[in-house]
Formats: structure tokens, C-alpha cells, sequence
């Protein structure tokens, strides 16, 4: 035996047992670490989580009294309100209703009521759930307000509140209730970032349970249990006569402390409020030092061995080729494998380690992939994949025959379902549109055969979801009249309603086509052509668009548009026409229609059938209509003061009308401008007596109710919504312009006329007839029963100061019959 063979032993020996006595060094100075680190930080955590305890204790009992403050203001407000006591000393209980239901909402409060002079309730939808309330109502027209916590007969809670309303001269009117119950919501607002809070009862079994809760997991039983045992105790220790003390002690809870004490002023004793500070930090700092101990103990291992590794060049070599495994993995080939036998056993977990990192990494790349390019509401591709398709068949043009289209479908009213129904309720819409689509596309075939055979991926049917309402079909190759007709089936395809939850919705849409190379250069350049296109169908009668050369130039002049007309709102580029109105019976008075004006600074000015309709579909419509209602409201205070009584009209959009909080900002307006509500009317759109979107109907109401004139523009269904405008109070409304152009040359037309000033007076609905251009006109509209008239053969609409010069100079001529044959005019006619 050589001695080479001899010695091989006892080195290998050698450096296993080198490599075994460092491993277990390491090994039990991480076990000591371990456990004298956790006791020490099990320690301190408890330490902390006691005093946290003590501290949110404080901090609840200082929250609860705020609380109980801004809920007694609030009511304090709402009785020193001049709107609520008018309504009250008036005894108008639909608006006293209304009123407080709106407050409810303002005020987060869970209900109002109110109670009259002789402390009966009054609100018929209200009951009256705790007995002590009678003695708040007692107490209040000698206070201020009074808060209290009471329970109804089933024990819930709710933070009560009464205060007395009085008139100017100090007499009661009434008392006003108000409730905001201690559900779940208000006890997470007790709560702050260190601590949770829940709210427990003892019920007549003697086992305590959660009422609300806030804390985030919730309380389970043994813990509750547990607790509430120990508060029993302490009642019972407690001297007869005193009240019972909060519990001290803290309780473990899933590495947190739990403490509770009674609800101040409650009922009874009965109701605890239960606290949760978390201990985790210090459980975390235990954890992070073992994984730090870990680490080290790791890194000292691999140091020891790569010591020992250096005396073995197959070591070497082993490590070499697992390095070559990692790099190669790094560059994304998960099939590498390291080439001969694992040898060593440490070297084999090495392998193992590494295959596991290649086998994770793989399934998250996959994922992400997943995430990067599927859209997650409907499952279909994104606008990535979309993109990367078009990209790579780009780069194939060389072998296509044909051009390749792109068609990009926009759906309209999901934006307005978004605002008005939620987002959620919109994603579902998509989500069916989708998958009303998808089957559509299955029987569709856009390639033929030998496209198909020679080209399969080109000419494979793409379908993706683009941003918002949007979706692209990618159909390859074809021809621009196959593609047209796809998308007729598109839109078609959106005719039918679609239900969600028993709410119906109709939808519209809207197809853009471009094709590569005729349309654009490159993948963006196409998905941004069809999209244009998109924009561009609206514009047209088929709602389908190619794309236009001249598109991208418009949308320039569009954003330059929006950009214009903000700037014109602010630099008093804006004024206001009037129009008057004239009656066509004896009673005197004097109306206006307000029409809006823009003087561009460089092109003069312009014409509003240009920028209203594009500020409308850009929600900037918002913005010019609260301008026009707040300089509308201004310019009648200031004839009031000129004591001219002219009342004034402002139109109104659809988009207007689905706005929450339009009425509330008209209601502001008019106050502001201390003028009667019956001052201003607002003319709605004939489409808004049949909206689907029920804030529409609900702003008119409220606007009606305050006292605001509410009329139909171009009114043209008369027979078949004449139901909706007594339900929404309107006051009058307009004959459409295209009766009233033709009253003196087709009898039908006079026909129609009288049956809707008929219908309309049956109603007490006032009529009127706009876009009056003929001065004989005015007589037959009178016999025809209609009540007022306004157009170019009384005026065309006036700038402020020769509207003041036309009331001085023909207000009188219109008061009388015979002046409708004397009307000054200037024969002039334009298109508002």
C-alpha cells in the first residue's frame, strides 16, 4: 500500500471532522442566542404591551369625549339652521322630512327626528326605541343640547343627542333627535393606529359577547370568556355603594394585550369596551435577531467549508459548474442542469438548494407574466399582449399578403355607470360585455383557408381588454369591408340590455378601424390610430369610423380647446345673453333666458354649439354651468336692486343632472345670492323624464321642492311622458323650435301645439314656445293656448345693458294683445 493511499484516509478524515466541530460551535451558539434573545424580548414585549394598554385606556376615554362633543355640535348646528326652523315654524313636514334626511347623510348621523311643542313624535317612518329619550326631550329647551349613551330594549347602543329649536323670539318649535348607532364603524374610530377596541354585553345567560367590533382578527370565545370572568370578579370585590373600577390587568391574545373597563355612562355596567394593543414589534425584533443568528450561522458554515473546499479541486470544479447553473438561470434557461454526479453529499445540497431557487423562480416569472399581460377584470389579454402581437407580425410583414386591422370598440355609458352605480358594478358590466363579445368572435372567421394554412399565427383572432371601456380585436388579414362589417356585429351585438342585481342597463358603442401599413408605421402607432378612430365614430351615424389623416391634428385642437376654455372661465372671457321672454296674456312680468358667450381673445367670438357640446363630453360642462347659474343668480340680485323683477332661466345638461351634488350647489347658489328660489328656472332636457340614472330624476326633485322653476326643453313626447312632469313638478315646458317654425304653413303642426298647451294646462304646467322668427306667429300662439314665447321676433339674445334698453323701449308693446302685430324686430336670424 503506497502512502499516498495510506494518508488519503486520515486527511479526508481531517477535514470532516474540521468541518463537523465548526458546524456544531455554531450551531449551539445560535441555540443559546435563540432562547436567551427570545426570553429577554418576551420580557420587554410584556412590559411594553402593559404600558400601551394603559396609555390607549387614556387615549379611548379622550377619543369617546371628543366624540360625544362633535356629535352634540353638529346637532346644535343643525338646530340653529334657518332653513330647518322656517320649515319648522311654518309646519312643513315634507321639507322638514327632506331636510333632515339630507342632513342624516352630511352628518353621518344614523337617524333624525324631530318633535313638535307638545313632545310627539313626528316623523311617521321613526320610532322611538329608548325610554330614557323622553327625559332628554324634557331637559333640552332648558340646554343647550344633551348627549347621552342609550340601549333599546335589544341592547344595541347609540350615542343620542337632543337639542331644542326655537324661533327668533325664543319660543319652542321643537326638539330635534338625533342617533348615530355604536355599530362596527363607530368603534373603529375610537380605535387609533396602537391599539383596537371592541364593545361587549353581558347578556342574561351570564356569558359575554361582542356587540361591535374593531379589531382586525376578532375576539374569540375562550379570550372573551376569560375576561369577562374577571370582570365579574371585580364587581363582586367591590364595596357595596361604589362603582366598579376598570380591570388593571392585561390578558395574552395572539401576541397582544387585551384590557377592558366599562362604557362610561352607559346603561349599566354591562357594557364593556375591550382594548387590543399589539405586542408584535418586540416578537419581531426576537424573530428578525434569530433570522440575523441564522444568517451568520449560514455564512460562518459556508466560510468553514469554502475553507475546506479549497483543498479539493473537484470541489472547485463542482462549484464552478453550480455557478455556471446560477448565471444561466439569471438569463432565464431553467433547464440547465450542471453536468456529471452531484460527488460530494454537501455539494448535492447545494444542488438541491439551487434547483428549488430555479423551480421558484420559474413559477414567479410565470405569474408576473400572467399579471403583465391579462387584464384582471375580464381575463382577457391587456394592452401588453395586445401590443407584443402587433409587434411581432409587424416584423413579419414581409410574408403577409394582405394588410392587417386593428378594430378598437369603446363602450360610452360605463363611465357614467362608474359614477353612478360604482366601480364595481361597472367591472361586472364589462366583465359581460366580454363575454358577450368572446362568443360572438368564436363564429367569426376573417381569414380563408390558405391564409390560414400559410400564415397560422398571423391570422389567428385576437380579443383584448384596453384601458377604461375599451377593447381591441385583432383580426390579421382581410380587406376594409369584412372588417366594417365585424364591427357593425360588434356594436350590434351591445343592442340587447344587460342586467346586473335587477338593474337594467342599455348600452351603446362605438368601432375605430386602422390598418398596418396604410394607417400606421408601427404596433403604437396602430393601437393609437384605431383608438383615434374610436373617438371619431362618434361623429358619425354608423358609429364606426376609419382612420381619418386629419384626426390626430383635430384631438391637438381639442386639448388646445379644453386648455382655451379653462383659462376663459378664469380671465373673464365669459359673459351672458339674455333672451327675453314675452307672456302672451295680460299678466305683467319680465323674463330672460341666459345663453352663454365666449369672446376668444385671438379668433374672436365663438359659437357655443362648437365648445359646449365638447365641454360636455369632457365633464367640463361642470365648471361653465356652475359659472353660468352663480352669474345668472348675480345679475337678477342685481336688478332687484335696480327693482327690475326679471326672473331668469338657465339650461341644463344630462351630465348636470347625474351629478349628487348639482342641487346641493344650486340650492348654494341661490342663497348666496339672497334672491327668491321661483327666480330661477331650470331647463332640463326632455331625456331627463326617462333617464335610467335615478340621480337625475332625484336632482330635479330636490331642486322643484326648493322652490327652483323647473322646465323641459324641445318638448316633442308630450302623450307619452305627460305622467313624469307632474311627478317632477315641472313648472313649463318648451315646444320644440321645429313645431313652432311651421305653425303658419302645416295644420298638423298648429294640431300638436294646442293638444300639448292642452295637456300641459290640465297639468297646471305653463307652455312655451321658443325659436319664434315670425312676428305673426304670436297671435296664433295665443290662440293656440300658449302661455309665453321667446325668439328672434321679440330679440335675439341681449348683452346686459341693451337688455335694459329693450325693457325700457318695448316691455309696454308686449303687455298688450294688440302689440303682437307691432313687435320691433330686426329681421335678422342666427343659429344659437
Amino acid at each position: 500500500m503506497s502512502k499516498s493511499a495510506r494518508s488519503s484516509p486520515r486527511t479526508f478524515g481531517l477535514r470532516f471532522r474540521l468541518l463537523l466541530g465548526i458546524g456544531l460551535i455554531l450551531v449551539l451558539g445560535h441555540v443559546i442566542l435563540h432562547f436567551s434573545n427570545r426570553i429577554e424580548t418576551q420580557r420587554v414585549g410584556q412590559a411594553y404591551a402593559l404600558e400601551n394598554a394603559r396609555m390607549a385606556e387614556k387615549n379611548l376615554r379622550y377619543t369617546l369625549d371628543q366624540l360625544r362633543e362633535s356629535h352634540g355640535l353638529a346637532l346644535q348646528s343643525l338646530a340653529r339652521d334657518p332653513s330647518l326652523r322656517n320649515f319648522l315654524a311654518a309646519g312643513d313636514e315634507v321639507q322638514i322630512r327632506d331636510l333632515l334626511k339630507l342632513k342624516e347623510r352630511g352628518m353621518g348621523m344614523s337617524r333624525l327626528w324631530w318633535f313638535d311643542d307638545n313632545q310627539q313624535l313626528r316623523h311617521p317612518e321613526r320610532k322611538q326605541p329608548w325610554p330614557r329619550l323622553d327625559e332628554m326631550v324634557k331637559a333640552a329647551p332648558t340646554t343647550d343640547v344633551t348627549v347621552l349613551i342609550l340601549a333599546t330594549e335589544s341592547g344595541t347602543l347609540s350615542l343620542v343627542a337632543a337639542a331644542p329649536v326655537h324661533d327668533d323670539a325664543g319660543k319652542l318649535l321643537a326638539v330635534i333627535a338625533a342617533e348615530r348607532a355604536m355599530d362596527d364603524g363607530f368603534i373603529r374610530r375610537l380605535g387609533d393606529r396602537g391599539f383596537q377596541v371592541a364593545l361587549t354585553r353581558r347578556h342574561k345567560g351570564g356569558d359575554w359577547r361582542v356587540m361591535a367590533n374593531g379589531m382586525e382578527p376578532g375576539l374569540d370565545a375562550d379570550a372573551l370568556t376569560a375576561l369577562g370572568r374577571s370582570f365579574d370578579e371585580s364587581q363582586t370585590a367591590q364595596p357595596a355603594g361604589k362603582a366598579p373600577a376598570a380591570i388593571k390587568g392585561t390578558f395574552s391574545y395572539e401576541e397582544s394585550a387585551l384590557r377592558f373597563f366599562p362604557l362610561p355612562d352607559a346603561p349599566d355596567n354591562r357594557y364593556l369596551l375591550v382594548l387590543r394593543t399589539d405586542a408584535s414589534r418586540h416578537m419581531g425584533l426576537a424573530e428578525q435577531a434569530d433570522w440575523n443568528a441564522l444568517t451568520a450561522l449560514l455564512l460562518s458554515l459556508l466560510a468553514a467549508g469554502t475553507l475546506i473546499m479549497l483543498l479539493s479541486r473537484s470541489v472547485q470544479r463542482k462549484l464552478g459548474e453550480a455557478t455556471h447553473l446560477v448565471r444561466r438561470t439569471t438569463d432565464g434557461d431553467f433547464s440547465a442542469m450542471p453536468a456529471g454526479k452531484p460527488g460530494l453529499p454537501e455539494f448535492s445540497g447545494l444542488i438541491q438548494a439551487l434547483a428549488l431557487m430555479r423551480d421558484g423562480l420559474k413559477a414567479r416569472e410565470r405569474n408576473i407574466m400572467r399579471v403583465a399581460y391579462r387584464d384582471p377584470v375580464t381575463g382577457l389579454p391587456n394592452q401588453n399582449a395586445l401590443q407584443e402581437r402587433l409587434q411581432d407580425v409587424i416584423q413579419k410583414r414581409s410574408h403577409l399578403s394582405k394588410p392587417v386591422f386593428l378594430l378598437v370598440l369603446a363602450v360610452d355609458e360605463i363611465r357614467d355607470v362608474n359614477d353612478t352605480f360604482g366601480p364595481q358594478v361597472a367591472d361586472l358590466l364589462m366583465s359581460q360585455i366580454a363575454e358577450r363579445l368572446r362568443r360572438l368572435l368564436r363564429q367569426v372567421d376573417n381569414t380563408s383557408a390558405d391564409d390560414r394554412r400559410e400564415n397560422r399565427r398571423e391570422s389567428e383572432m385576437m380579443f383584448s381588454r384596453l384601458s377604461g371601456a375599451q377593447f381591441a380585436v385583432f383580426v390579421g388579414q382581410g380587406d376594409e369591408d369584412r372588417h366594417r362589417a365585424l364591427a357593425i356585429r360588434l356594436i350590434h351585438a351591445l343592442d340587447e340590455d344587460f342586467e346586473n342585481d335587477g338593474q337594467t342597463f342599455s348600452l351603446t358603442g362605438r368601432c375605430g378601424i386602422a390598418s398596418y401599413p396604410h394607417h400606421a408605421k408601427s404596433a403604437a402607432g396602430l393601437l393609437t390610430a384605431a383608438s383615434a378612430a374610436s373617438i371619431e365614430a362618434a361623429r358619425d351615424i354608423s358609429r364606426i369610423a376609419i382612420v381619418d389623416p386629419d384626426s390626430e391634428r383635430r384631438r391637438d385642437l381639442q386639448l388646445n380647446l379644453l386648455n382655451e376654455l379653462r383659462r376663459a372661465v378664469t380671465s373673464r372671457q365669459l359673459h351672458l345673453n339674455f333672451q327675453p321672454k314675452v307672456l302672451l296674456s295680460q299678466e305683467p312680468r319680465l323674463m330672460a333666458e341666459a345663453f352663454l358667450r365666449w369672446d376668444h381673445p385671438e379668433r374672436g367670438p365663438q359659437n357655443p354649439a362648437q365648445f359646449v357640446p365638447f365641454a360636455e363630453k369632457t365633464g367640463f360642462i361642470t365648471e361653465l354651468t356652475h359659472w353660468v347659474l352663480e352669474s345668472s343668480l348675480e345679475q337678477v340680485a342685481q336688478w332687484r336692486k335696480e327693482n327690475l323683477k326679471i326672473d331668469i332661466a338657465v339650461n341644463v345638461t344630462m351630465r348636470d343632472l347625474a351629478d349628487p351634488e348639482f342641487a346641493s350647489r344650486v340650492v348654494t347658489l341661490v342663497r348666496g345670492a339672497k334672491v327668491k328660489a321661483s327666480s330661477l328656472t331650470i331647463e332640463v332636457p326632455e331625456e331627463s323624464l326617462f333617464s335610467p340614472v335615478a340621480q337625475v330624476g332625484e336632482s330635479i326633485l330636490i331642486l322643484s321642492r326648493f322652490g327652483v322653476r323647473i322646465a323641459v326643453d324641445n318638448f316633442a313626447k308630450a302623450f307619452v311622458h305627460a305622467h313624469r312632469l307632474v311627478e317632477l313638478k315641472v313648472a313649463y315646458v318648451k315646444i320644440s323650435r321645429g313645431f313652432i317654425s311651421r305653425l303658419d304653413t302645416d295644420k298638423a303642426a298648429r294640431v300638436i301645439v294646442k293638444a300639448v298647451a292642452e295637456l300641459a294646462h290640465a297639468s297646471n304646467i305653463r307652455v312655451v314656445a321658443e325659436g319664434v322668427e315670425k312676428p305673426e306667429i304670436l297671435g296664433l300662439l295665443r290662440r293656440l293656448g300658449v302661455d309665453e314665447a321667446q325668439g328672434y321676433a321679440i330679440s335675439r339674445p341681449l348683452r346686459t345693458e341693451e337688455y335694459r334698453a329693450w325693457i325700457r323701449h318695448q316691455a309696454e308693446r308686449f303687455a298688450q294683445p294688440e302689440g303682437f302685430n307691432e313687435l320691433e324686430h330686426d329681421g335678422t336670424v342666427e343659429t344659437l
